[in-house]
């Protein structure tokens, strides 16, 4: 659901920490963009991300279920993409010994491992990877898993974990024996052969989209996007996470493109497919509110933008967000003050705050810093 514009009294309210209406995801500390500000600046400078809570084993209070499990990538280059996880140890990671190879940013060679005991029980260990290893929003060491739990592996890919997938006709990939580890596709019907072909489709075209948006070439990732997310809608549905993931893809090139209109819808069913997920929403709808934010203030609605940026900083910081991801968030969270023409300290602290993250992230975020750096100097900050 798109956040109901906000009134200056709300957005006030935001700048004291929260929104109205407040959710338990809502509430927004800014101690760090207070008197704390200075502090937290060094360990931005340092390159530190965000503290993240671990949290070690716990049990599965769902008994475990004999027979395959499935993993599906929701979202990350491999969305779409369904492997089935045999009874043994299943590498994770982007290593040429991994059975579940991912090729996102942040994931590590041998980045995790799911441990699947003869009894159907099933365990994800984080193998002292750099980025992380999260289920459902909370990082951890080594931890039972349950079906519908959500796994982040590095920075962009989310994987859904289930026992139920053959049932419903939508594996894709099976690994074949222990010792080949490499995913192959599963023996179909005609039909899921056919089903098979649509998926190596939309797979192709998704990775096309992200070659179009890097080079500038908009209209072609725009065609490309609509195109997989038909094919998605017409393999998962509607309501579907990996329909979401390509919406928030299609919004992001819409905008860019100046069709703002088309891409505000896009971000906005996008919002709803997430916010039905849980009573928690997973981080990718921290990423959604993000670009939300980005296209309401292209479209002048300056209150109703930060009310989201709010939203997306607040989700992002709970699941432990980078610097440089957080710092984007920021730097339009500044611009959508100065916009509204409010609390010109709390603006260049924003960005301020923005332009440290950047710097620290080197050459990855050099450009950036150099547009934070020319937004500050317009305004007479160095």
């Amino acid at each position: 659901m798109l956040p109901a514009a906000a009134t200056d009294a709300s957005v006030d309210g935001a700048h004291n920490g929260l929104l109205s209406p407040c959710r338990p995801w809502d509430a927004v500390s800014y101690t760090a963009l207070g008197e704390g500000t200075r502090a937290r600046r060094a360990d931005v400078k340092a390159g530190q991300d965000e503290p993240t809570a671990i949290q070690r084993t716990r049990s599965s209070s769902a008994g475990p279920r004999t027979g395959p499990a499935y993993l599906t990538v929701l979202t990350g280059q491999s969305v779409g993409t369904v492997f089935e996880l045999p009874v043994g140890t299943t590498i994770i990671g982007r290593g040429q010994d991994a059975r579940v190879m991912l090729r996102d940013d942040g994931v590590s060679r041998r980045h995790a491992e799911i441990i699947r005991d003869p009894d159907g029980s099933a365990k994800l260990v984080d193998l002292q990877s750099t980025n992380g290893t999260f289920i459902n929003g909370r990082r951890i060491h080594a931890e039972g898993l349950r079906e519908g739990d959500r796994l982040r592996i590095g920075q962009s890919a989310t994987l859904d974990f289930r026992y139920t997938y053959r049932e419903s006709g939508l594996v894709e990939m099976r690994t074949r024996d222990v010792d080949a580890g490499v995913p192959t596709p599963v023996q179909r019907s005609s039909s899921e052969q056919l089903r098979g072909s649509y998926d190596n489709l939309a797979a192709t075209l998704d990775s096309l989209s992200k070659v179009y948006v890097r080079q500038g070439q908009h209209d072609a990732a725009i065609a490309a996007y609509r195109r997989t997310l038909e094919i998605r809608e017409m393999k998962f549905g509607k309501d579907h996470p990996a329909v979401a993931a390509i919406l928030d893809s299609l919004g992001e090139s819409l905008c860019e493109a100046g069709e703002l209109e088309p891409a505000l819808e896009c971000h906005e069913r996008a919002l709803a497919i997430y916010e039905s997920q849980s009573q928690r929403p997973p981080r990718e709808t921290g990423h959604v509110l993000a670009h939300l934010g980005r296209c309401q203030l292209s479209l002048g609605r300056g209150a109703t933008a930060l009310a989201s940026l709010e939203r997306a900083h607040a989700l992002l910081r709970s699941h432990g967000a980078a610097s440089a991801e957080l710092a984007r968030v920021r730097f339009d969270m500044a611009k959508a003050l100065a916009h509204l023409g409010r609390d010109p300290e709390r603006m260049l602290d924003l960005a301020q705050l923005a332009r440290d993250a950047f710097a620290a992230g080197g050459r990855d975020t050099r450009d950036q810093y150099a547009a934070v750096h020319e937004w500050l100097s317009a305004r007479g900050e160095t």
